[in-house]
This record gives structure tokens, sequence and C-alpha cells, in this order.
């Protein structure tokens, strides 16, 4: 079965290798910068919206494909300076809840839901460019968690149909996968209380459980994910 490739994948991988090069070519000025942040940690939380590729809305599917579309999530983080200018970190972001209702084959409707949990360890670069703006590069590898969810509703044949049957709504917990994380941040504030406007490159490709979970394919390989958090260090 011939699966389906998200539109990102050709426009994210030139952007993935700019900040890859942005990070190494940052180094030698970033040090210099941040040399009396060494060995103090900090800890971060905030909002994030990422978007997806998948169905949305009410549609007409032959086989069941997954939902998509832009959500409000959540994100958390803490790290540690490990060297000058470069800290590592753990981070967990969440998108919301992705819905969409499916119209199938013999008068079955699908309402089907999902959503991603990210668990993140990167390696962060901190350029800073004066006390109040820095830029902090980031790359990183992460586990994804999916949980979906999906009720069905029969109708009879008769013109117009009339609901039979509701089956009460089945949650399903699909299984860990790998992944990757590129992005770019900005620091604005002091170095104890700091606004961190972000975005997100996160890519994960979809394994044999979920393909059978959503037959029609269309599960997202990458979530664009902007974002901004409150920064606290210590």
């Amino acid at each position: 079965m011939s699966r389906v490739v998200p539109q990102g994948r050709a426009a994210s991988t030139p952007l993935v290798r700019w900040l890859a090069v942005l990070m190494v070519a940052a180094l030698p000025s970033a040090r210099a910068a941040a040399e009396e942040r060494t060995g103090r940690g900090y800890v971060m939380a905030g909002v994030a919206f990422p978007r997806q590729g998948g169905v949305t809305g009410e549609v007409h599917q032959t086989y069941i494909r997954a939902p998509g579309g832009l959500t409000r999530g959540w994100l958390g983080g803490a790290g540690i300076f490990v060297i000058p200018a470069v800290s590592l970190e753990l981070e967990l972001s969440t998108t919301g809840v992705m819905r969409a209702r499916e119209s199938t084959r013999y008068n079955t409707i699908i309402n089907a839901e999902r959503q991603d949990r990210w668990f993140a360890l990167a390696v962060r670069y901190h350029v800073r460019s004066n006390r109040v703006v820095g830029l902090e590069p980031l790359l990183g590898i992460a586990l994804v968690s999916t949980r979906s969810w999906s009720q069905a509703e029969y109708y009879s044949f008769s013109n117009p149909p009339q609901l039979l049957t509701v089956h009460p709504r089945q949650r399903n917990d699909l299984p860990i996968r790998a992944g990757l994380m590129a992005g770019i941040d900005l620091r604005v504030g002091t170095a104890r209380v700091a606004v961190v406007p972000s975005f997100r490159i996160q890519a994960a490709p979809a394994g044999d459980a979920i393909d059978s979970t959503y037959p029609g394919g269309g599960f997202p390989v990458f979530t664009f994910r902007p974002g901004v958090a409150v920064r606290l260090q210590f």
C-alpha cells in the first residue's frame, strides 16, 4: 500500500540543514558571550501551536485517515550549561487534540481524534548578541507517543439515512516511536528571566501499527511548532 508523503518534507530538509550549519558557525562567538553562565541551570514553560498534516472537519474517506490541523498545546523543560554557551536540555511538549469526522463505506461515520506527546533531549547553543537579546538554535532526538480515539456511528440506507447505533468511544495507545527535532529560539530578557519565542521542526516516521490504525494513510511525518515560553535561570 502506498503512503501519502506530507508536502512539508521537501521544504523542511533545507531548513534543518541551515540550522545545523548555524549552530556550528555560532559556537566560537557564543563561547565568549556566555562564559559566566557555565554550570547554571534553567526551567521553562509555555504554550505551543503545533500544526500537522491530516484531514480536518467533516470529510468522506473510503478508508480512515489520520486527523490533523493546527492545535494549541503546551511545552515545558529544563536544561543545564555543560560547557560555555552550550546547554543540554530535556523538553516535554504536546499537540492539542486533532479531530476529524470521516464518513466511510457502509453508511458509517468515524469520529477520529489523536494527540502527540514529545519527549526530547536537545543540545542548545546560546548566542548572545547583547545583554537583552540572544539567538538559540538547537538540535535533538525525541520519543513520540500518540494517543488516538475513535467512535463509530452507523446509519440506515434509507433516504434520508437514520442513525441506528453509536458505539462507545474507544482509546488506542499507539507504539512509541523515535524522532528528530530542530529549532531556533529568540531569547528576550535578562540573564535570570526571559521570554523565549520559538520554532520547531519535529519529524517522526509512522510504523506498521499506525498504518493499520489509519489504513487510508496520510499520517504526518512532520510537525511544525511555533510557541512562546517563559524561562527562569538559576
